[in-house]
């Protein structure tokens, strides 16, 4: 019903050539799927083909939709998660894995959810640091927060280290002088081959969402061809 429905606002499409509207969608969906698109194209170019243990650290509105995208293209078996309130991470498990079609075990702890994943995820608005690096294996691709050891990719490198977006803790560390644009890599480079992903089996790698107005651009225009090609949606006169 619409009481249950999670409605943000709407995007309009507008051609490019004559700026001339070709749709309006309603936003929330498409929300979630753009806010979840970089996750599962890192996940593709990043992680070990086989990773089949999943965890996620946070089950709010947007963490269903990070474990799809990744569930879409790595072999995912198993997922543990963990948030900081226990009944949250019940109900999670119980919905998203139904949507999932794959169980979800609940954790008591963060270090329990992440034991041996080859893939984590974290989505929190925690302003400390929820995975400690002690608890991360070799090989293990995370996706959303830093591990200082780790190499670094992110869908921008200027929105990574720019001030005014005051990303930590990039922000800290480049004012320390300990990081700067050769100790990251843009994910971009990474899918059209300019830049190598996954150099072993055991490397230890971060990548981080800065979001871009690219995927703002891309995820609606998508859904407008797809409802295009399926011959659904209203057409207006």
């Amino acid at each position: 019903g619409a009481g249950n429905r999670r409605l943000q606002g709407i995007t309009a499409v507008y051609a490019y050539d004559d700026m001339g509207m070709i749709a309006v969608l309603e936003d929330g969906h498409l929300n979630d799927v753009r806010t979840a698109a970089p996750t599962g194209v890192a996940a593709r170019h990043l992680s070990n083909p086989d990773s089949s243990e999943l965890a996620i650290i946070g089950t709010g509105e947007l963490a269903a939709g990070q474990l799809a995208a990744v569930c879409a293209v790595r072999p995912i078996k198993r997922i543990r998660a963990y948030s900081r309130t226990p009944e949250h991470v019940t109900r999670f498990a119980s919905t998203a894995g139904e949507l999932l079609q794959r169980e979800i075990v609940p954790c008591a702890s963060g270090e329990e959810a992440v034991a041996d994943a080859d893939i984590v995820i974290t989505i929190t608005n925690a302003r400390q640091p929820v995975i400690d690096r002690s608890w991360i294996a070799r090989g293990t691709t995370v996706l959303c927060i830093a591990i200082l050891d780790s190499r670094v990719v992110t869908t921008s490198v200027q929105r990574l280290l720019d001030p005014g977006e005051k990303i930590e803790p990039f922000l800290m560390l480049v004012s320390q002088g300990r990081f700067g644009p050769a100790d990251v890599v843009e994910l971009g480079d990474v899918v059209i081959g300019k830049a190598q992903g996954r150099r072993n089996p055991e490397e230890l790698i971060t990548f981080i969402s800065t979001g871009s107005p690219h995927w703002d651009v891309a995820v609606p225009m998508m859904a407008v061809r797809r409802a295009q090609r399926l011959g659904i949606g209203l057409e207006w006169p």
